[in-house]
């Protein structure tokens, strides 16, 4: 399983406005991504996925997963969506989850120069995805919806056909004692557990998994014509050393 080094990128884009003159800065967050950005007529209930691909497949595992991160307002210079290179950070988290699942044999991380040629709509990341030898691409942004509330929402396609085979979505609020929203930021330490976007993002992994892990289940291996030496009885295993 392999991942390729990309810049930082900010989150979000946050603009602080004065409230009158002299007033005390408030802060305005950017428009959210909404699904329909990702994928048009679909819905995704509150933390959870939805695997809308139920028929059996064959095939389609082992294969390689594409993930592509999203942002919205004014980093799209316009647009509704961008694609942004994830940060090594993420790209680690991404990387551990997967960890251990052979039928996702590498995670490759797309980034606007990985999709220079083809452009950056959904339907260009599957192709360029596609290219790059994946079979599955996860398209994911996260939202900042509040000092300590955060949202991600994704959708997950088949590369060659562009069929959304799932769509995800996960969120975190977390108050403090008086019941507001209070940002960590500015506190020193580690504050994860009390971090609405870090959990939200957390969250957002697991349901990617457990949603993979499912399509997992319900795919067969490709018919062949040829024995595959590792469904041999163990008896007939000449490789494997004897021990009596």
């Amino acid at each position: 399983m392999c991942c390729s080094a990309t810049r930082v990128v900010p989150l979000t884009l946050v603009a602080l406005a004065l409230a009158g003159c002299g007033g005390k800065p408030q802060v305005a967050y950017s428009p959210p991504v909404e699904l329909g950005d990702l994928t048009a007529g679909l819905a995704a209930p509150d933390n959870t996925y939805v695997l809308l691909a139920d028929e059996p497949t064959e095939g389609r595992f082992a294969c390689a997963l594409a993930v592509a991160r999203l942002a919205g307002g004014e980093e799209s210079g316009g647009e509704r969506t961008v694609l942004v290179a994830t940060q090594p950070n993420e790209q680690a988290f991404w990387t551990e989850q997967m960890r251990g699942i052979p039928a996702i044999r590498e995670i490759l991380f797309l980034s606007p120069r990985s999709t220079r040629a083809e452009g950056q709509g959904v339907p260009h990341m599957c192709a360029a995805a596609e290219r790059l030898g994946a079979a599955l691409l996860l398209v994911y942004a996260p939202n900042v919806l509040g000092a300590n509330s955060a949202e991600v929402l994704g959708a997950l396609y088949d590369t060659s056909s562009h069929e959304v085979l799932a769509t995800l979505h996960a969120s975190s609020t977390i108050l403090d004692e008086d019941g507001k929203q209070v940002s960590p930021d500015p506190l020193r330490g580690d504050h994860r557990a009390s971090d609405a976007r870090y959990q939200a993002q957390r969250k957002f992994e697991s349901y990617a998994l457990a949603c993979l892990r499912e399509l997992i289940q319900r795919d067969a291996p490709p018919a062949t014509t040829q024995p595959h030496k590792w469904k041999k009885p163990w008896n007939e295993r000449w490789w494997v050393p004897r021990r009596w």
